[in-house]
Formats: C-alpha cells, structure tokens, sequence
C-alpha cells in the first residue's frame, strides 16, 4: 500500500515537471525568467516608450547565414537572441515596427541585397564567409519602393554583429530604431578647445583618433562646430555644449550670454587642468586654456568655477599602475565616483560609476561675496570689511544688474568629506605621485564637482553690448535689427569642472576594429553620462533609461574601506620610516670625511658613525617590511573572502540541506505513523 502511494506520489511530480517544461516551450522566449538585478533581459520602458513614439515606421532586417554558421555555436545563440529581442520589439508597436529575418546564401538575391546594404561578410575559413548583420530603413508606404541605403541616407546598419556587444544590444537596437524613425535630429553647437575630433600628434607622428563619446553624439545628432573666433551662435541651437573652450571674445561671450538668457540649453565642460590640452607652439599655442576665464559669465548665474586649484579626494582615488616593477598607487586627482556621489536624476539614474581627473569645484557666488573678498584683499587679513562700502565701490550703478539674480544650484556630481584642494601647478609633468600625495591635506568638506542650474539669471551685459559696425554695413541701407538685449531670464544648464572624464582613456578600451567598426568595452559610463546629460537637455530622454542597462560595478564597499584604511595605516609609518632615513643620512653625510680632504674620525665619531649606519639599514628593513605587511594584509582579507565563497557558502547551503531532509523524513515518518494508525 505504501510503495503504490510513493509511485503514484513519484509519477505526479514526473507529470508536472513535463507539463512545465512543454509549458515553457510553447510560450518560447516569453517564458523566460528574468532574474538579473537591473532586469537586463527584460524590455525597459524606455524602448516601450520610444517604438510608441516614432514619427514613420522601421522595418529591421536581419541578415544571418544559416548554413555557413551551423558550426558555430556561439553566433547562432547570439542570432537567437536578437531574433528575440527584435520580435519582442515588434509585437510592443507591430503598426511601427516590422521585423524580417533574412538567410542570404550564396549567390542569391538575399545575399545581393546584404550587399546593398553596406553588410560586410566575415571569413570564417578559407573560401567560406558568412553574413551577421542588421539594415534598419524606412517602412515604405503603400505605393513607394523599399529604399535602399544608397538612395536613403536615413537607413542605418550594423555591418556585423558582435557577441561581445551582447550587454548592449538593446541600446544598439533601440539607437537604430530611434535614427531611422525620427529623422529630424536636435541640433547641437560645440563649442571646444581641444582636439576631440582627433588630430596630428606631432610627438609620435600620427593621427590621433576623435573621442569616442563626441563621435557618438555626432552620430545620434545634428552637431555644428562652433569656431573659437565665432562671434555669434547659429540660429537654430537646441543645445550648446562646451568643452574646456578657449577664451572667448566679448562678442562671442555676449552671444552665449544671451543664448542662455532666452532659454537654450547649455552643457558645459570647464576644467582648472585639462590634461589633453597640450599646447602646440607650432600651432601658435603656447598656455593651456584657463577655464577660469570664463567665470564672468558664470557670475552672471551665481556660480564661479574655483581657479587654478585642482580637487583631490582620498576615498574616491583611484589605483594606477607606476610601470614595470611598481606597485600601483593611489591617486588622489584620479577619482572614481560611485552611485553615493552621484545625484539622483532623470540622467543618471542609471550612471553606477563615472572616472575623472583633476577637476575642478563649483562654488556658489554672489558680488557681495566678491567685492568682500576683493576688499580684504586690498585692507590685509584682520581689517573690518563693510561689505556694502565694497559693492558699491566694486560695480557701482552695475550692482542693479544682479538684484534679479535669484538661481538655484542642485549639487550633481559631489566628493567624499575627505577632499582637499591642491595647488594646480603642482600637477607638472615630472611630478610624482607621491609628490602630489605630500601636497594633499583633506580639510573635510565634500564638494560639488558638478552642478545643475536653474531659475533667474542675470546678463554679464547689463549694459548690452556694442558690436563694431564694419564699413560696408554702415553704408548698406538695409541692416539687419538687432535682437532686444536681455538683462534677465531663466537658465538652464550643467555644469561639469572636468574635461578629461570624456577622454577614452578613463572609461573604455578601444579593442580594434573589425570591418571598419570600433570595438569598445566600456569600463565606466562617462559616455552614458555625456549622451544622457545631451538627451534630457534636448528633451529627447527615450534612449537614457536603455543605454545603461549592460554596464554595473558590484565593487566590495567593506573590502575598499578595509583596503584604504591599511594603506592609509602603512603610508603615514612609511612618510615617518621616510623622514627618520632622510635624517639618518644627512647626519652620515655631516660625520663621512670628503674623498679629497681627509680627516680623522674620534672614537666616538666612529662609533656614531657605524650606529647611523646600523639605523639606515634599519630603517630601510622596516619601510620593506611595511610594504611587505601592506601586500600582506590585502593577500590575506582577498584569501578569506575566497575561503567563504569556496567553502563557507557551500556548507552553509549543505547544512540546510541535511536539516530540510531530515525535516522532511520526519514528517513522513510521521505521516507514515499515523497512516498505519488509522489503518
């Protein structure tokens, strides 16, 4: 009786399980259980959002060889995977979007129209080539012919698909969907100093390649560049961004000036110490460009960038590598900035961790502060300030101008408590990094490194500004009417004291190309940043909450903290060790007779002599040993947290489950009891 009730019991879970499985298989890709963190299997709302919001319909044709990949395992499961998204993608607006997968074998028509395209076939072996790739084009309507991509400039591809772009494949097909679905682009100005379209590196004699994240906003949007001699903005701006700029011309300033006053939108990249910006005498630069200088315009907004100092943070600082048989080091001005760092807002809700180097701070300003500051300045430190006396004597009848200024800073991008500031000229090519290190003193205060402006603005023009009327105007009856000068109006714009977080070298590693494609890994979401910061400020926010989707650090917050508080432990007994050596060798170098003027030591110099030399050896035994304790000390805590995952976690899940097991037969036997009681 019992051995019939455990078939039937056995037979009943063998029938579920079946059930499920075939379950499973009928529902196909919409069974899936996505069980990641940031749910990066699942559609985000922002593609549901943007496929709703499309100004014409996109067909996606996806070109795989079939035959040609039937080998290759990876590919195949990769091809299925897109083949997924793109169908999950469709049935979300099937009048919008339309999906066809494509096998274009050999010498067939399929193959020829791949070809049209721009698709690229890969070798795989001699004579053997196989397709990969994705055409997004317009969805012709009734009556018109399927365009091509060389008579439809709006038709994008992927010329081949790479697995290792797997973390990213919904932003890759959302950004082709979103180009070819709404042709008409914001139209971005930048304004910039540096070479970020890339250029002749007159060192090594080469070419330098343009920055990858200004390459990608000028692929999403109409971007014009703005000359540094410009004197006016083009008409038709949604957005200007700024990048480490060179001084501008009064006229120039004025423009921006009044650009921002009538409701533009600005992004502005200004650093205390760019470290791209190389002066090229041959180019005729000879200074790096002080983003200072641009502080009359950011008075007008109640904020000034903090001059020739550079932010250095301790708990932020990042480990980089010295060269070939040095321990990497922290460096203070080189900071990683995680999630508790960075403000919650609808661009960075999904930013986990950005990298900069040597920023700068935004301070918050007013002419009262100023004209405070200028006063002491000019009476010494303990002379009475009247701060009104100040202002009046500082801007005069100028000081209406700021009665209206009434703007709001939102902290964006903030340090730790343990920052300081350093000197800029301290940061010298030949300077080190323990050199730098010795210039830090943290005084505690965290500070803004990036900022979001809003509210009343005031112009940095109160007066307007006067352009000089060249000749040929002034005879020409017809002249242009000048635009109404603002002397007030609402700003909005992001401030960033940092160029080099948009450098490649701080957030991805370019691995090559293949079929004239990038190959970029990403390590940090400096470029999300940049693009997410360009879409909310162009009001065009669809493709924020996809991008970062693929790129999350999981960083051991208790194994940081334990590391930087060894190492801040072992770096004060080496400064100290460092010290007591350099005094223990001045005082050999005192009592050591020079080489061509020989003198006889006492027996008590010889004897100090011979104890300073035991102390240097000392000392230079134990700075090893603090050195060896500290790469100790990390062995070891990186040894434990092997040992748990390894043994500990194991066990855990082994004891629990011998107590379920020993439960459960308890409670059949208990079951089993009472079945023969009532028997």
């Amino acid at each position: 009786m019992s051995s019939f009730s455990t078939g039937i019991k056995l037979t009943a879970v063998f029938a579920i399980a079946l059930a499920a499985v075939g379950l499973f298989q009928t529902m196909g890709s919409h069974g899936r259980v996505d069980l990641t963190e940031h749910e990066l299997y699942t559609l985000s709302e922002g593609t549901h959002e943007l496929v709703q919001n499309l100004d014409r319909g996109v067909t996606l044709k996806l070109f795989f060889s079939q035959e040609g990949t039937k080998d290759i395992v990876r590919l195949r499961q990769y091809e299925k995977r897109i083949a997924e998204l793109l169908t999950e993608i469709e049935s979300s607006n099937p009048d919008k979007i339309h999906f066809e997968e494509i096998n274009p074998e050999p010498f067939s028509e399929e193959e020829d129209e791949a070809a049209a395209y721009g698709l690229t076939a890969a070798p795989i072996a001699p004579g053997q080539s196989v397709y990969f790739g994705i055409a997004a084009i317009p969805t012709p309507v009734d009556g018109e012919e399927e365009p091509m991509l060389t008579e439809d400039q709006d038709a994008e591809i992927i010329p081949f698909l790479q697995p290792d772009r797997e973390p990213f494949l919904e932003y890759d097909m959302a950004q082709l969907i979103h180009k070819v679905g709404n042709p008409e682009k914001p139209v971005i100005g930048l304004l910039t100093g540096l070479e970020v379209d890339g250029g002749l590196d007159i060192m090594q004699r080469q070419q330098k390649q343009p920055w990858l994240a200004v390459r990608e906003m000028k692929d999403l949007y109409d971007v014009q560049d703005i000359a540094p001699t410009a004197e006016t903005l083009p008409d038709n701006l949604d957005v200007l961004v700024m990048i480490q700029p060179q001084t501008p011309s009064d006229a120039l300033l004025y423009a921006i000036d009044q650009f921002a006053l009538k409701g533009g939108r600005i992004i502005a990249f200004i650093d205390p110490l760019a470290n791209t910006d190389q002066p090229n005498p041959m180019m005729g630069s000879t200074e790096k460009i002080n983003g200072a200088d641009w502080n009359r315009l950011f008075h007008a907004w109640g904020v000034e960038l903090n001059p020739g100092e550079v932010v250095g943070d301790m708990n932020l600082a990042l480990l980089v590598n010295q060269g070939q048989n040095q321990s990497p080091v922290r460096h203070i001005a080189i900071q990683n900035y995680t999630e508790a760092n960075i403000a919650e807002t609808p661009f960075t809700r999904q930013i986990s961790q950005l990298n900069l180097a040597t920023s700068g701070e935004w301070l918050k300003w007013s002419p009262q502060m100023d004209a405070a500051e200028v006063s002491q300045e000019g009476s010494g430190d303990t002379a009475e300030v009247d701060v009104d006396e100040a202002v009046e004597t500082l801007s005069g009848d100028n000081l209406k101008a700021y009665e209206k200024l009434n703007t709001q800073i939102e902290p964006l991008l903030m340090t730790s408590n343990n920052s300081g500031l350093i000197d800029a000229e301290v940061f010298q090519p030949d300077a080190s990094i323990e050199a730098i290190t010795n210039d830090f003193k943290s005084d505690g205060t965290m500070r803004n490194v990036g900022v979001v402006m809003s509210g009343t603005a005031v112009s940095a023009f109160p007066e307007g500004f006067m352009q000089v009327e060249q000749p040929d105007a002034l005879e020409n009856d017809e002249v242009e009417p000048k635009p109404e000068h603002l002397s007030s109006g609402e700003i909005n714009a992001i401030l960033i004291a940092d160029t080099d977080m948009l450098t490649d070298y701080l957030w991805v590693q370019i691995m090559g190309q293949f079929r004239g494609q990038s190959i970029a890994q990403p390590f940090a979401d400096n470029g999300d940043f940049f693009l997410n910061t360009i879409e909310y400020m162009s009001g065009d926010q669809s493709l924020m909450s996809i991008r970062s989707r693929g790129t999350y650090s999981r960083p051991f917050t208790l194994v940081d903290e334990i590391r930087l508080a060894a190492e801040q432990k072992y770096r004060e007994q080496e400064e100290q060790l460092n010290f007591q050596l350099a005094e223990t060798e001045k005082k050999l170098a005192e009592l050591q007779p020079a080489d061509d003027n020989t003198v006889e030591l006492t027996p008590d110099q010889q004897q100090a002599l011979l104890d300073f030399q035991q102390e240097r050896l000392s000392i230079r035994k134990s700075l090893r040993n603090v050195n060896l304790q500290l790469n100790q000390d990390i062995r070891t805590l990186g040894l434990k947290i092997k040992a748990v995952n390894i043994f500990l976690v194991p066990l855990l899940l082994f004891i629990f489950a011998v107590l379920f097991f020993s439960m459960r037969q308890k409670q059949m036997e208990r079951a089993k009891i009472s079945y023969l009681y009532n028997q």
